[in-house]
Order: structure tokens, then C-alpha cells, then sequence
């Protein structure tokens, strides 16, 4: 890009003509740039739908030999789907016992407390697989839990209670599971009553963090595709979080390679300022016995010009100044005492031994 000339600026501020630009070279770059901009909202998987595992698990998931098929009626196989089964019910007859006058009869189940939502659907909490629905679509809503528990396992995932939570676990991966219905505001107001609407979202939510998993999946019913033809996707999405856990723990592991090393560079740096402060504060110390040392030294040598002083003075006055005079020997005693606090030759002598 051309820049003006040394007299342009200085031309322009005295109000001279207006100097010619340079014209800019001819453009012979690219004329048009292309720029993707992602769906808000998507968050991309690990790995997803790239390598030949990847598209493996996408072939086998959509073959239609391997659909899951949710049954209609029957027992149900899940361990877990039986335990919240048998725990709504329960909470259904202690409901409907407590409308009655007098309460709960002996015959009828123990429930200290039923937890329900403001649409009134009862939602286990603790301990029991999250299903919450109304009373209309609990059948199915079982039915769905049980085909798809019952499929993550057949693929190798493990169906585990932690926490007090149901969760599905692969290596690194543990999500856990929640079926609800979703629901709606009657009105506008803040008081309009909340609705069931009728349709089921399976949701599977990270249960501990680990780098590179999603924090939440998905699917719900939509029109012309109920959530029992969506659930082959759901769990294609998990197999490829599981293939992509090498990875993970593979930058996981020169993630912590990474921060060992910059520990160790704090480390060091904290080591240096510290003997660098030690540094300073024997500095500072040996300043300030310097500086007493020379303090000292002061005073003696002022002690010594008024033994001086006093010895001239008692010249002129005509004192008796000879050998064993008791004047001569406070003198004597006087200049020792300096001698012996005057820190200079022992200053001197430490050189010398040096």
C-alpha cells in the first residue's frame, strides 16, 4: 500500500494545495471470500462422522435390520423401568388416597413425600429412572425407556445408578437420562396454569465433565416422526462420543503434559522471586549494619575530639598532665573505652584475616 510523501503532511497543514494521491496498484487477489457461519445453537460432536468407525456406527444405526422397535404392551425388561414403574404407581394410589377423607388405609403403600410438577405430572427425584409424564402418556413414555435402555446395553454402554441418578457409561462417557413431557404456559400470565402437551423428550445430560463431551443430547417428538423413530440417532450420537474417547484421553493426557511443565516454569519463576527477595533482605540487612557501623564510628570518633578538647584545654589552664596524674589517667581510660568501641579496626582486622 503507498504512503504519502515526506512534504504531504506539512503541505497540508499550511493550507497548500492539496497534494495528488498515489494510485493504488492494480488487485490482482481474489475478488470473492467465502464465509461459513455455524447453526446457532449446533454444537458439533467429536470425531462425528469422520473416519470409518464413524461411519460405520451412522451405516449400522440406519440399517433397518437394527432399528430399535418399542413395544405397545408386555412386561417390561429394564431393571430400572420396573423400579419407576412400580414407584409410580404407588405414588398414584398414596395420591389418590390422600383426596379420600381419613387419608391413607394400612393396605396401601409407605411414600413419605410425592414430588409433582406444576402440570401435576410426579417426578420420581432420587434413586429412580427420571420419567416424568402425565398419567395419559406414562405407558409409552415406559415403553420408549425400556427399548432404549435396553439397546444401549445390547451396544456395550452400562446402565449404572450414580449419584442417586439413572446414567449410561461408556470410557469416558456418563450422561444421564431424563424422559419427560414438555409443557406449556395456558396464558400469558405469570399465574396461567402449566399444561402437558402431549409429546415426550428423551434428554441425555453429562453426569461429570470430561473434555471434548457435549454438555447435553436430545430428541423429541415432532410432526410425522415420534421420538420411537429417533431413538437409532440418539444412540449414534453416543457410539461416536465413545469412539471418539481415545482422542479425548489422548489430548487429555498432553493437556496435562502441558500444564505439568508450566507448574514446574511457576514453579522455578516462584523459586527465583523468592531467593531474589532473600537476596534483597540480606542486602538490606548488611545496609543497615553498615549504617549503624558508621553511626557507631561517628560517635566514638566525636567522643575523642572532646577528649582532645579536654586535654588542650587543661594545657592552657595549666593542669597537671603528667604520667599518673589522676587527670592523665581518666584521659587514658577514656581514649581505651573509645578504642575498644571503635569499629573500624575490627573492621579493618576481618580484611586482614581475609
Amino acid at each position: 500500500m503507498p504512503t504519502p510523501s515526506g512534504g504531504y503532511w506539512s503541505a497540508l497543514r499550511l493550507g497548500k494545495t492539496k497534494p495528488e494521491r498515489t494510485a493504488l496498484p492494480p488487485f490482482t487477489g481474489p475478488s470473492v471470500f467465502e464465509y461459513i457461519v455455524p447453526e446457532v445453537g449446533i454444537r458439533p460432536f467429536p470425531e462425528h462422522g469422520h473416519g470409518v468407525a464413524g461411519r460405520n456406527v451412522e451405516l449400522e444405526e440406519s440399517n433397518p435390520d437394527n432399528q430399535i422397535v418399542v413395544a405397545t404392551d408386555g412386561g417390561f425388561r429394564d431393571p430400572f423401568v420396573k423400579a419407576v414403574a412400580k414407584y409410580l404407581a404407588d405414588a398414584d394410589k398414596q395420591l389418590e388416597a390422600r383426596k379420600r377423607p381419613g387419608g391413607r388405609s394400612s393396605g396401601e403403600p409407605q411414600l413419605v413425600f410425592v414430588h409433582t410438577t406444576p402440570s401435576h405430572c410426579i417426578d420420581p427425584e432420587y434413586d429412580h429412572l427420571r420419567i416424568i409424564v402425565s398419567k395419559e402418556l406414562r405407558q409409552r413414555a415406559l415403553y420408549v425407556a425400556d427399548a432404549f435402555l435396553c439397546a444401549v446395553k445390547d451396544r456395550g454402554f452400562k446402565v449404572k445408578l450414580r449419584d442417586r441418578t439413572v446414567v449410561i457409561e461408556a470410557r469416558d462417557l456418563s450422561m444421564h437420562i431424563r424422559l419427560t413431557e414438555t409443557e406449556r404456559k395456558e396464558g400469558s400470565d405469570w399465574n396461567s396454569p402449566t399444561v402437558t402437551t402431549g409429546r415426550l423428550r428423551l434428554s441425555l445430560r453429562r453426569h461429570k465433565y470430561a473434555n471434548g463431551i457435549p454438555e447435553g443430547i436430545s430428541v423429541r417428538d415432532e410432526p410425522e416422526r415420534p421420538i420411537e423413530v429417533q431413538l437409532n440417532g440418539l444412540i449414534a450420537k453416543l457410539r461416536l462420543l465413545v469412539i471418539g474417547a481415545d482422542a479425548r484421553a489422548e489430548r487429555s493426557r498432553v493437556q496435562e503434559i502441558k500444564q505439568a511443565q508450566q507448574r514446574l516454569v511457576w514453579e522455578e519463576e516462584r523459586r527465583a522471586r523468592e531467593r531474589e527477595a532473600e537476596r534483597a533482605k540480606e542486602e538490606m540487612v548488611r545496609k543497615e549494619k553498615f549504617f549503624a557501623e558508621v553511626d557507631l564510628w561517628d560517635r566514638v570518633d566525636r567522643r575523642r575530639q572532646y577528649l582532645d578538647r579536654m586535654e588542650r584545654s587543661a594545657h592552657e589552664r595549666g593542669a597537671d598532665l603528667a604520667e599518673g596524674s589522676p587527670l592523665r589517667e581518666w584521659i587514658n581510660w577514656a581514649r581505651a573505652v573509645c578504642d575498644s568501641e571503635d569499629p573500624l579496626d575490627a573492621r579493618l582486622k576481618d580484611f586482614d584475616r581475609s
